[in-house]
């Protein structure tokens, strides 16, 4: 809970808005939730919602924050690689302002998204500094991350960071507020997907033997708007 209040002071602080509905939001794991819903500040949905408006997993509120649970909310399990049996990757010139370095181990375009958005340990000397892969550009051979602390600016060396201290399991809730990101979908109105039905008959199929159900999708896509209208508690949870 104190976590909870401190992260909605940071938000409060960097003049983020709560949403149309009064609350910053938050995602949870599952593996989270009764930890959650036993802290004595817990506001169960049911004391503050109407049943007909209560929205999808909508779990409850603390603080000012409206909790719901996803199996999409980020957890790190303890790791040997970085992706398909990478085990390090070499960088030099890591930069404090554009958060960049460059990248001595070359990668596939595959090989680099299963990397994004890892939580990794960016070493140099004897500091080990907890950081997170925003992208890489294999072209470039470039590696830009999520924030760069002082500590981590001589670093060489990026391994799996993995879960916490002996393999705990440790997971990322998020709480955001209005504007922290945006979303669109490419395909404009909002339908974005098309199912394709062509009937027995259609194009070559003289002999009306073969009828074909296809779909396909125009893009959709999410961006990070403002870094400080979000924040990520990285925590354990109780087993």
């Amino acid at each position: 809970g104190a976590e909870i209040k401190k992260a909605v002071r940071t938000l409060q602080r960097n003049n983020c808005k709560p949403f149309a509905d009064g609350y910053y939001h938050a995602i949870v794991h599952p593996d989270t939730v009764f930890d959650l819903t036993a802290d004595l500040m817990w506001i169960d949905i049911a004391k503050y919602q109407d049943k007909s408006k209560v929205e999808k997993y909508e779990l409850g509120t603390m603080y000012g924050v409206k909790f719901y649970v996803s199996t999409n909310a980020k957890k790190f399990e303890d790791e040997e690689y970085l992706a398909y049996g990478i085990e390090s990757l070499t960088i030099s010139g890591l930069d404090k302002e554009t958060r960049k370095a460059t990248l001595a181990t070359t990668l596939t375009e595959d090989e680099a998204r299963a990397m994004t958005g890892k939580l990794v340990n960016v070493s140099g000397g004897d500091t080990i500094t907890p950081m997170c892969i925003e992208r890489i550009d294999v072209t470039a051979k470039t590696i830009t991350f999520r924030y760069v602390p002082d500590a981590a600016v001589g670093a060489t060396t990026v391994t799996p960071a993995g879960g916490g201290a002996e393999g705990v399991e440790v997971f990322g809730t998020i709480i955001y507020g209005q504007n922290a990101y945006g979303s669109i979908e490419l395909g404009g109105n909002g339908k974005n997907v098309k199912i394709i039905i062509h009937a027995p008959g259609h194009g070559e199929d003289p002999l009306e033997q073969r009828g074909t159900i296809a779909w396909k999708v125009k893009g959709f896509t999410t961006v990070i708007l403002q870094d400080a209208y979000m924040v990520r508690l990285e925590h354990a949870a109780t087993a």
